[in-house]
């Protein structure tokens, strides 16, 4: 009896182990199939982390493209303004440039024409004054020769002996052939122009 106790004690022990090794392997199962689900869990986060940051990171780089994008874009745009502001700076300065260019031949063409005015206004006063000084010129000549005419008809010649009409006509006139001249005018005291006497006085007209 006590022999088959013995026996069944150790039946009943190595069930025991049995069930213990068994129980034992079954939490070490349990324990790699923890570690395993949590590594796999592990490389899951660490992959949805990975993607995570790889779209934040490829978001930012589209944001930081945007915005690139954006800041050229208004770069491209300052400069087109600045290219219009400068283009239409330059347009009216040509403008002006023209408009002083054009004032300035007008300016000069006016200039051209008052100098133009002022030579003929003083060719005029020249031939104004030209005329005055040809015509006070004329008067003082035509007045000698009215003095010179009216002395000449106040000349007197005393006949010396030898004396002809011819003769004082040529000394006078400066030919002799003019000696009628004399003659008609001293008709009265010189009935014949051949018989002068010597003490006569005898009137020498002009000789125009």
């Amino acid at each position: 009896m006590a022999k088959k106790e013995g026996v069944l004690s150790r039946v009943f022990r190595k069930r025991a182990e049995a069930k213990e090794r068994e129980e034992k392997a079954e939490a070490e199962a349990k324990q790699a199939a923890s570690l395993e689900a949590s590594r796999k869990t592990k490389e899951e986060a660490a992959k949805v982390t990975a993607e995570a940051k790889k779209e934040e990171a490829l978001k930012k780089a589209k944001a930081k493209m945007q915005a690139q994008k954006e800041k050229a874009s208004e770069a491209m745009e300052e400069a087109q303004r600045k290219s219009e502001e400068a283009r239409k700076k330059a347009k009216a300065k040509a403008a002006e440039i023209r408009r002083k260019e054009k004032a300035e031949k007008e300016l000069e063409a006016m200039r051209k024409k008052v100098d133009e005015a002022k030579a003929k206004i003083a060719d005029q006063r020249l031939k104004e004054k030209a005329e005055k000084e040809l015509a006070a010129g004329r008067a003082k000549v035509e007045a000698a020769r009215a003095e010179i005419r009216a002395r000449a008809a106040k000349r007197t010649y005393t006949v010396k002996p030898g004396d002809t009409l011819s003769g004082i006509a040529k000394q006078f006139y400066g030919k002799a052939s003019l000696w009628p001249r004399i003659h008609e005018a001293n008709k009265e005291t010189v009935p014949n122009p051949n018989l002068i006497r010597v003490g006569q006085k005898l009137t020498i007209p002009p000789a125009d």
